[in-house]
């Protein structure tokens, strides 16, 4: 296979664990074709962010795709949103009770009984 194929194109599709395993997949074609080099780049949600990352680079694609890697690995959960507020989980509660009309009574009791626990008001 040519490292360049005219009109060879990449689609990664969206969401946080499927964009993390996409990078392994664009790890084991660098390994094949570290010059790899693709004429169309498009994505979704996190999707969107690799193929941002792949066109934004004039490195070659080994390269690349060994930073893109360096990047994931160090991702966490704090790094993705706050987890030091307890806001995020009353609003997940709420979101929650508003899909599940029958849970809300659930989820409003355990707000009340969690929040107070995680802010240390015991």
């Amino acid at each position: 296979m040519s490292d360049h194929l005219e009109g060879l194109a990449l689609v990664l599709s969206g969401g946080g664990a499927r964009a993390a395993y996409q990078v392994g997949f664009l790890s084991a074609l660098a390994q094949q074709w570290p010059d790899l080099r693709f004429s169309i780049l498009t994505g979704v949600s996190a999707g969107a962010i690799n193929a941002a990352h792949l066109a934004s680079s004039s490195s070659p694609f080994q390269q690349t795709v060994s930073t893109l890697t360096d990047l994931w690995r160090q991702l966490s959960i704090d790094r993705v949103f706050r987890v030091d507020n307890p806001i995020w989980a009353e609003t997940f509660f709420v979101g929650v009770s508003v899909c599940f009309p029958a849970a809300c009574v659930l989820c409003r009791g355990f707000v009340a009984w969690w929040i107070p626990r995680l802010c240390g008001n015991f």
